[in-house]
């Protein structure tokens, strides 16, 4: 598992109490640094997928996978990288030699991997 520096970046953002929280959360989790390759995917990525400039960050968190080469994505927030925008992300990525991650959120990452029913 890994995160990134735009992670980081978020989890920073809002109150205080709650940003220590969710950095105290991330400890211990290897970091995927930015890499100069990542702002110029994540500018494609904001053209190819419509992604408004206050979203920008979405586009990094999928070019930061694209350009590592992680298998998954987690996020509860799929507004601009839900079904259809990971299919067009997915056809642009083909042609240019990228892996695509697979996005899902938490409760179906437990779900598909774990096995555990949230209705017990």
């Amino acid at each position: 598992m890994f995160v990134s520096d735009y992670v980081y970046e978020e989890c920073e953002k809002g109150d205080a109490s709650a940003a220590n929280r969710r950095l105290s959360w991330l400890k211990g989790i290897d970091i995927l640094r930015k890499i100069p390759e990542v702002e110029p995917l994540a500018d494609v990525y904001m053209s190819i997928l419509s992604i408004p400039q206050k979203s920008k960050i979405d586009a990094r968190h999928l070019a930061i996978c694209c350009v590592y080469g992680i298998n998954i994505l987690l996020s509860w927030n799929c507004t601009h990288l839900g079904a259809e925008s990971m299919q067009i992300a997915q056809k642009y990525n083909d042609a240019n030699g990228l892996l695509t991650p697979q996005m899902i959120t938490p409760d179906s990452l437990v779900r598909k991997y774990m096995e555990v029913d949230f209705n017990d």
